[in-house]
C-alpha cells in the first residue's frame, strides 16, 4: 500500500492501518513515505531591549534634561551585531570519535548513522537539529547582541559617540552573511565543532571600549579618546578539561567526549591617546598619550601610568603595592607549574609516538587502527590525569594546605619582621592589596613620593590599620630615587622620607590622627563602635573624655550607675544621677601638671564636686521642654585621677574633659535615623528633627529657634498643600 504524493500534505498527521490474512506464505513489506518539503526562508529584522532616551525632571522649574540615544554608525546603518552565530543544525562531529579511529574513513571525526538530511547527499553522520542554537552564544553583559557605536545628545549641549570592540580580532566586517548556520554541508568542504560543544574561550577585547568622541552643538569635534588595550595571550598554565554527552543508536547509548583547556588572559597595558581641539573645531589640537602598564606577575592593578603631552612633557606615576614587596627564600618555593607543563608535554610527545605505530588494520579488530589509537589516548589522559593529580598534590604541600610551606615561611619570616615589614606580609597573607609606594616623575626626574605606614592593632589583636603616611617633599625634581623594597627583615625605602600624618585605631576605627605639624586630632566612639561622638584639637586620646550617657559606652568615663531617659536632656535622650548610689563619674591616669577643662551641664541648676578644681564658670541657663539646663566649666590641675560627684541629686548631662588650649566638637545619635545633637566647641547645642519617614526636616538651635526648615515634595506636588 502506497500513499501517493498528492494525497498527503507536509505537516499533517496520518494514521495507518494494516491488516494481513492468518497463515502468511510469504513477506509483506509496507513502506511509507512523506512528500519531499522545501526549505523555507525568511527574511526578517530582529533585535533586544535597548535605551532610546533618559528623561531627567526636577519636578520644579518644568525643565526636562533629556538624553536621547543612537545605535546606527554616522553613515547610515545598524551597529547591532551578534557577538556570535546561533547554531540550529549541527552534524555530530567530535575530536575522540576522530582520535580513535570511530568514523567513516575520511579521518573527520563524524560519526556513523542514517545520512544526511535536507537533501544532501550522505557519506554517513548524524545530525542535530535544534530549536535554540546547539553551540555556546557569546554575549556581553549576559546579552548575545550588542551595538558597536553608540550615540549621546542633548538638545542645545551636543552629542558623544562611543564605538567598542566586538572580539578580540576587532570588528565584525560588514555583510558577513547568513546570521546563523541553519545548514549542513558535507563533511568534505567543512570541519564543524566538536559536539558537545566546550565552553567558549574567554573573549578578553569583546565590550571594551575602543574610542569616543565629543561634539559641540553645532556638530564640531571638541575631543576625541582612542584606547588599545594589550594582553598577554600565552597562559603560563592551562587546567585541562573534558566534557560529555551521549548519543543513543539502535538502542545503545554512545559516549562523546570533548577536550578543551581553561586559560586565562592577563592585560599587560592599555594606551589612551587622546586629542583636545581648539574651540569650534577650527585648527589645531594638543594630544596626550597615556600609557597604563599592568606590570606585576601578583596581581592586576595598574603599577605604571605614563603620560605623553604635545609639550614633550612626559609624566610618570609608580605604584608598588603590598603583593609586590617578596620574600625571596619563600618566592623561591616552587609554583608547580614548571613541572606540570613538562610532564604534559612528555605525555603529548608519548602519544605523537604511539599514534606513528597504528596501523591501518580493520581486519584484526585487537590491533587495528581503532584500538591502537583508542590505547594511545587512553594512555595519553593517564598520564594527564596522573599529571594533574602530582601537580594538585605539590599546590598542597608548597601553597594550599593547612601548613604549606609557602605559610609556614611566611610566618616564620613575621616573627623576625620589624614594624615596618610585618604588617605588609599580614596583608599579604589576607589578600589584602593597597598601594604603598606612590612616586611621581617628570621627564625621568622625581618629583614626589609618598609612602603608607601600616600598623598592626592591639585592640584587637593583629589587625593591620594605616599607621602614618611618609612624604618626599622637593623644592626641585630629583634625578636620584631609591624604590622601598625588601632588605632582610624590614622595608629599605629613601632617606628623604619624613613623617606627614600617624594614625592609631581601635576596633577598626581611628583613634587619634597627628600631622606633620604635630597637633593631634583624637577620637571617641558609640553606638557599637559605629559611630564619632567627639572630636578633640589639640589632644591625645588618652587626655580626653566624653559622654553624654547615650548608646554602649562610657567614652573614657568611669561609672557604674545608670542612665536615665530624659526627654529634656540638654543633647541625646539620656542623662545621669550623680547622686545615685556609685553614682560619681571619674578618670584616671591624668598627669599632674596638665591643666585640664571639665564641663557638664547640670539640671539642679548648681554646680557639683570635681576633684582638683580650681574655680569654675557658670554659663547659660536653658530651659527645655521638661527642664532647665546650666553650662559649668571647671579648671582642673594638680591631680591624676578626676572625680565629678554630688552630695545629693544631682542630674548631668553631656560631661566632657579635655586639656586646656584643646577644642571639642560632640554628637549624639538616633539609631537609624542620623544625628540628633551636636555641641560645638563653645558648648553651643544644635538640634536636628526628623520627620516619621526619617527624613531631616528641621535644625533648631540651643534656644529652639529654627535655623533651616526642609520640605520634601513629589514632581509637580503643589507645595502650598503641604
Amino acid at each position: 500500500m502506497t500513499l501517493g504524493a498528492s494525497t498527503t500534505t507536509a505537516g499533517d498527521t496520518y494514521t495507518i492501518s494494516a491488516s494481513i490474512g492468518t497463515n502468511p506464505t510469504g513477506g509483506y513489506t509496507i513502506n511509507v513515505t512523506q512528500p519531499g518539503t522545501t526549505l523555507e526562508t525568511i527574511t526578517q529584522t530582529s533585535g533586544s531591549s535597548r535605551i532610546a532616551s533618559i528623561t531627567k525632571s526636577d519636578g520644579i522649574s518644568g525643565i526636562n534634561n533629556v538624553t536621547n540615544y543612537g545605535y546606527t554608525f554616522a553613515g547610515g546603518g545598524s551597529s547591532a551585531i551578534l557577538y556570535s552565530q546561533p547554531t540550529y543544525i549541527q552534524v555530530i562531529r567530535n575530536d575522540l570519535i576522530e582520535s580513535v579511529g570511530l568514523f567513516t574513513g575520511t579521518g573527520t571525526g563524524f560519526t556513523n548513522g542514517l545520512g544526511y538530511a535536507l537533501g544532501f547527499p550522505g557519506n554517513g553522520g548524524d545530525y542535530y537539529v535544534s530549536a535554540g542554537s546547539i553551540m555556546p552564544m557569546s554575549t556581553v553583559q549576559g546579552s548575545a547582541m550588542g551595538y558597536l557605536y553608540v550615540t549621546a545628545s542633548q538638545t542645545g549641549n551636543g552629542s558623544s559617540a562611543y564605538q567598542y570592540y566586538a572580539s578580540n580580532e576587532g570588528f565584525p566586517n560588514a555583510g558577513s552573511g547568513t546570521v546563523c548556520i541553519n545548514s549542513i554541508v558535507t563533511p568534505a568542504t567543512t570541519s564543524p565543532p566538536n559536539y558537545p560543544p566546550a565552553p567558549l574561550p574567554f573573549d578578553y577585547r569583546k565590550g571594551e571600549l575602543s574610542s569616543e568622541q565629543h561634539y559641540d552643538n553645532s556638530g564640531n569635534l571638541l575631543k576625541d579618546v582612542y584606547y588599545y588595550p594589550q594582553y598577554n595571550t600565552a597562559p603560563l598554565l592551562s587546567t585541562p578539561a573534558f566534557i560529555v554527552a551521549t548519543r543513543s543508536i539502535g538502542g545503545n547509548n554512545e559516549l562523546l567526549g570533548t577536550d578543551y583547556s581553561l586559560n586565562t588572559i592577563k592585560k599587560t597595558s592599555m594606551q589612551t591617546v587622546e586629542h583636545d581641539y581648539n574651540q569650534g573645531g577650527i585648527g589645531g589640537f594638543v594630544t596626550k598619550t597615556t600609557n597604563t602598564y599592568y606590570g606585576s606577575a601578583f596581581h592586576n592593578q595598574p603599577t605604571r601610568v605614563v603620560t605623553s603631552t604635545s609639550t614633550g612633557d612626559t609624566l610618570a606615576t609608580n605604584t608598588s603595592y603590598a603583593q609586590d614587596f617578596r620574600l625571596a627564600a619563600c618566592d623561591a618555593i616552587s609554583d608547580c607549574s614548571a613541572g606540570y607543563n613538562s610532564t604534559c608535554s612528555s605525555c603529548q610527545t608519548t602519544y605523537n609516538s604511539a599514534v606513528t605505530t597504528c596501523t591501518n588494520d580493520y581486519t584484526n579488530p585487537s590491533t587495528g587502527l581503532s584500538t591502537c589509537l583508542t590505547n594511545a589516548v587512553l594512555a595519553m589522559w593517564q598520564c594527564n590525569t596522573t599529571a594533574r593529580t602530582s601537580y594538585i598534590t605539590c599546590r598542597n604541600t608548597n601553597y594550599m594546605g593547612s601548613n604549606n610551606a609557602f605559610g609556614a615561611c611566611h610566618t616564620s619570616a613575621e616573627v623576625g619582621a620589624d614594624a615596618t615589614l610585618d604588617p605588609i606580609l599580614v596583608l599579604q597573607d589576607e589578600s589584602s592589596n593597597p598601594a604603598i609606594e606612590v612616586t611621581q616623575w617628570k621627564d625621568l626626574n622625581l618629583l614626589h613620593a609618598s609612602f603608607a605606614q601600616f600598623n598592626l592593632s592591639t585592640t584587637p589583636s593583629g589587625y593591620v590599620y594605616p599607621g602614618n603616611t611618609q612624604q618626599i617633599n622637593l623644592q626641585a625634581s630629583s634625578p636620584t630615587f631609591t624604590p622601598a623594597a625588601v632588605s632582610s627583615t624590614t622595608v629599605a625605602k629613601d632617606s628623604r622620607y619624613l613623617d606627614e600624618i600617624y594614625f592609631t585605631f581601635t576596633n577598626g576605627n581611628p583613634q587619634q590622627v597627628t600631622g606633620h605639624d604635630g597637633v593631634p586630632i583624637a577620637y571617641i566612639w558609640n553606638y557599637n563602635n559605629s559611630q564619632a561622638v567627639a572630636k578633640v584639637l589639640n589632644a591625645t586620646f588618652s587626655q580626653i573624655a566624653y559622654t553624654s550617657f547615650e548608646g554602649n559606652e562610657t567614652g573614657n568615663w568611669t561609672y557604674t550607675g545608670t542612665a536615665t531617659a530624659d526627654a529634656s536632656a540638654i543633647t541625646g535622650g539620656y542623662s545621669y544621677n550623680l547622686g545615685q548610689p556609685s553614682g560619681s563619674v571619674s578618670l584616671a591616669g591624668l598627669t599632674a601638671s596638665q591643666v585640664y577643662i571639665v564641663s557638664y551641664w547640670s539640671k539642679t541648676g548648681s554646680a557639683f564636686t570635681v576633684t582638683g578644681s580650681t574655680g569654675y564658670t557658670q554659663g547659660k541657663t536653658i530651659t527645655l521642654s521638661g527642664g532647665t539646663w546650666t553650662y559649668f566649666e571647671h579648671t582642673v590641675t594638680g591631680v591624676t585621677t578626676v572625680t565629678v560627684s554630688s552630695s545629693g541629686s544631682g542630674v548631668v548631662d553631656e560631661l566632657r574633659l579635655y586639656p586646656q588650649g584643646a577644642q571639642m566638637t560632640t554628637y549624639t545619635y538616633s539609631p537609624l535615623v542620623g544625628m540628633t545633637t551636636s555641641c560645638d566647641v563653645d558648648n553651643r547645642v544644635t538640634y536636628y528633627t526628623y520627620d516619621v519617614m526619617g527624613r531631616l526636616r528641621y535644625i533648631r538651635d540651643q534656644d529652639g529657634n529654627i535655623l533651616k526648615t526642609i520640605q520634601y515634595h513629589y514632581a509637580y506636588q503643589n507645595p502650598a498643600s503641604q
